[in-house]
């Protein structure tokens, strides 16, 4: 009951208050593993299919009465259960549902709850196919209901990827995306996962164009409860994460600079594979997730690096112009890995891209001038959208004759090959089915 009233109570404070509530940090603050686990799928799940739920639900309120939010959150929770988690009874779904309500502020909302709730499970005899039936809606409004998407934002990838590829792009971010796990090879060994994961009965698949990455298809929640994983000997990163931190280990030419660098894993990454041949600086303006960096910094083993906790664009001025190689994971409208955190389509505005974008474009300035001659940039989001990608850097390339881009074809995998395009990588995640991202290298030109 704990985790279910939970589960209603983050969605009510996550849809109807101004600042939304982080999912992981509400996931710790549950103590039992069952609990955060059951926590978990409901809101993720309901996340994923809010606006299909409450499609279905208006059709059973009287639209002249509004509901309170939390009477709602219980009602798309219960909605989510009966559809989406068979293995629970509908009796147990109603009655958990109604006593939330009725020990809450909101109690005189009970009996309608219980015949709404009713009316569904009757109507609709859990059949999921139930839900698909969306009479009268076509276009991107149907898509936007079906897949729950912002209509906004169907109508900005139609615009963008067209109809078909919209539709596919969201029927990947409705998929249980799988979690990822590597060594530390700081501390560990493919051969030490690969035996705590055999011990621990987790199931994984090794992948072939990642080397030492493991695919946990049925969730992490055993690693993430055990001493291994706390210690630092194991990492849970996504794969297209990893890949572009072994671009860039690959990459890396002299000293360098990763300038928004939290939490790490790119940078932990890259000191595996060069350790102290080469010095370095892992810089993040945000104070918590700085902290954060340096606390995994220790848990896994990575010195030598200095650390600022600074804003890229007003680094010390000693630093200016004295790296080879500046990493810049640009902070994003990150719709490119909707598929593993769904609540990212409901953050996100049209003027949010707008904004962000401006932003890249003055941190990708700021990266120039602190590169060397004949050195280069590593420029990245985990975004596909057009404003974030190409056009900050077709902008930027127009604003200055300083720079160009460069070939990296020598260090993408095979599988990826097909997705480098005039020197630049983009991941689309509707042709490829992982999530989305961009990256482009930049040499600075000597005089």
């Amino acid at each position: 009951m704990k985790a279910r009233f939970s589960s209603a109570d983050f969605l009510t404070k996550f849809f109807y208050t101004e600042n939304k509530p982080n999912l992981n940090k509400s996931i710790t603050l549950l103590s039992d593993p069952k609990d955060r686990r059951y926590f978990s799928k409901l809101v993720m799940g309901s996340l994923c299919n809010y606006l299909l739920l409450k499609w279905h639900l208006n059709k059973f309120l009287d639209n002249k009465k509004k509901i309170p939010g939390f009477v709602e959150s219980n009602l798309i929770t219960a909605m989510y259960q009966l559809f989406f988690m068979d293995q629970t009874p509908s009796y147990s779904i109603l009655n958990d549902t109604v006593e939330i309500i009725k020990h809450s502020k909101f109690s005189g909302f009970a009996n309608l709850v219980n015949a709404v709730l009713r009316k569904i499970e009757r109507e609709s005899g859990r059949n999921h196919e139930w839900l698909n039936n969306l009479k009268n809606l076509e276009g991107a409004e149907r898509i936007s209901i079906l897949y729950s998407h912002p209509l906004w934002l169907i109508k900005r990838w139609i615009e963008e990827f067209g109809i078909e590829n919209t539709e596919n792009y969201c029927k990947f971010n409705q998929l249980d995306y799988p979690h990822f796990i590597r060594p530390n090879l700081l501390k560990s060994s493919a051969e030490s996962l690969k035996s705590f994961l055999i011990k621990n009965e987790i199931k994984f698949e090794e992948l072939d164009y990642l080397e030492k990455v493991f695919k946990l298809p049925s969730g992490i929640q055993k690693v993430i409860d055990s001493k291994e994983w706390r210690s630092g000997d194991f990492i849970i990163q996504d794969e297209t994460s990893i890949l572009i931190g072994k671009i860039f280990a690959e990459g890396i030419q002299g000293n360098y600079a990763d300038i928004c660098a939290a939490p790490g894993l790119k940078t932990q990454i890259i000191y595996e594979k060069i350790r102290d041949s080469v010095s370095g600086i892992a810089n993040d303006i945000n104070v918590d997730r700085f902290s954060e960096m340096k606390e995994n910094f220790i848990n896994w083993e990575i010195f030598n690096i200095g650390l600022y906790n600074s804003d890229a664009l007003t680094l010390p001025s000693d630093l200016s112009k004295n790296f080879d190689t500046i990493l810049l994971d640009a902070p994003c409208s990150n719709l490119g890995v909707v598929s593993s955190k769904p609540d990212i389509r409901w953050k996100r505005t049209s003027a949010d891209i707008a904004d962000i974008s401006k932003m890249q474009l003055k941190l990708l300035t700021a990266a120039g001038e602190l590169c060397r001659e004949g050195g280069n940039i590593f420029y990245v989001t985990c975004s596909v959208e057009d404003d974030e990608t190409d056009n900050v850097i077709t902008t930027f390339l127009n604003l200055t004759d300083k720079f160009k881009t460069g070939d990296i074809s020598d260090y993408i995998p095979e599988l990826f090959k097909d997705y480098y395009n005039d020197n630049k990588l983009k991941i689309l995640p509707f042709s490829i089915q992982k999530t989305g991202f961009f990256l482009v290298k930049l040499i600075k030109t000597r005089k």
